[in-house]
């Protein structure tokens, strides 16, 4: 066998199994006919891998980004929901360990932006965690001056300042206090949506025919392992795949199963900024310099040879780092690189049109049928 094939092969093999094995077999004293058969299984998952991903991407021009967010809470099953009503093409959404181990769907570390709670997602069960409200701070804000008006309202009547009172209300308002009264009228409003787990929204996705991107930012055994087995026991294969900002999560799942499709999660300065103006560093003295470096590193390697270390077949990256050069250069390495988060119409046309790149959103409901993405 030609030494040229075979360091192709191996190459290839590497890309999308993540592991190096293949290269013991190229320095052994294997016979001709044993590098023949390997050459042949190689082609073969190869070419499998790659069937799987051009099926996967020739399916998917429109995402949701966390559900349906400026419809309804992120990360809820009020929000897959009206994706699917808005006839998105895949849901992308977050994954958490809860304190017993537990996937759970939730962006932030932490709960106080969506349940209003104070604490970390990994400080509670799932059973503690299920009695919470992630729509909590959603609702409040949609109706709060609503809300407002009912509170003035009942608290008139609290002062017995209305002669229209019936006696039930009068019973009602004898046995509160301002404070309960308060608490209730505040609640008026706020729908109660649950934190899904990753089995529910697996189940909610594959019955509605959606395809899944679960985004990863926390690289356990644990999480590994639950999502390489929801995967593979629910033979979702062709429905799924898996990304992260952190290269070592996406080389986990490839190496634990390398069906899975998966994907590298990108914008410039991420691991020295927590936002996309680069205002809030995560770290102060020595270690954002550190951090700094490693955004450099990244970005080199992202150029040079990252995705096809990793063996990704995407890359999603933020729509201010695209351009049609990044679009050709990651295409001539095989990988499909998608949008988010896109929101404004005329750049639904420009991804979709100019680009043909997929791309997710805030608002399904500004795009897909509500926009002529064919003109």
């Amino acid at each position: 066998m030609r030494p040229s094939l075979l360091l192709r092969l191996c190459s290839n093999y590497q890309k999308y199994s993540g592991c190096l094995t293949i290269r013991a077999l190229s320095s052994s004293a294997a016979t001709p006919l044993c590098l023949r058969n390997t050459e042949k299984l190689l082609v073969n998952r190869v070419r499998d891998i790659f069937e799987k991903a051009k099926e996967f991407f020739n399916g998917f021009c429109v995402g949701g980004h966390r559900g349906s967010p400026l419809s309804a809470p992120e990360n809820t099953m009020e929000s897959f929901q009206e994706a699917v009503n808005a006839k998105m093409d895949l849901v992308e959404f977050d994954l958490a360990l809860s304190k017993d181990g537990e996937v759970v769907i939730m962006h932030d570390d932490d709960l106080l932006r969506t349940c209003g709670v104070e604490g970390n997602v990994s400080s509670f069960t799932l059973e503690e965690l299920k009695i919470m409200n992630a729509g909590y701070l959603f609702y409040k804000d949609k109706y709060a001056f609503l809300q407002y008006i009912m509170f003035v309202f009942l608290m008139i009547q609290v002062e017995g300042c209305s002669s229209a009172s019936t006696s039930h209300i009068n019973c009602f308002l004898a046995n509160c206090n301002r404070r309960s009264l308060a608490k209730l009228i505040l609640n008026i409003f706020r729908k109660v949506c649950r934190i899904p787990t990753l089995k529910e929204v697996v189940t909610f996705c594959h019955d509605n025919h959606v395809k899944m991107l679960f985004d990863v930012k926390d690289w356990s055994a644990s999480m590994v392992s639950q999502i390489v087995s929801i995967i593979k026991d629910n033979d979702l294969y062709d429905e799924v795949i898996v990304s992260s900002f952190y290269p070592w999560v996406s080389y986990a799942v490839k190496k634990a199963d390398p069906k899975i499709l998966t994907g590298l999660t990108w914008r410039s300065c991420f691991f020295s900024y927590s936002d996309l103006e680069n205002q809030n560093p995560r770290f102060a003295g020595l270690k954002h310099y550190a951090a700094s470096l490693l955004d450099i590193v990244n970005m080199k390697a992202l150029d040079a040879y990252l995705p096809a270390f990793l063996g990704v077949e995407m890359m999603l990256t933020h729509e201010k780092e695209i351009s049609g050069s990044y679009v050709d250069l990651m295409s001539h390495m095989g990988v499909q690189v998608v949008a988010w988060t896109v929101n404004d119409k005329s750049q639904m046309l420009f991804y979709r049109n100019s680009l043909k790149v997929p791309f997710l959103t805030d608002n399904p409901n500004n795009s897909g049928d509500n926009i002529d993405l064919d003109t």
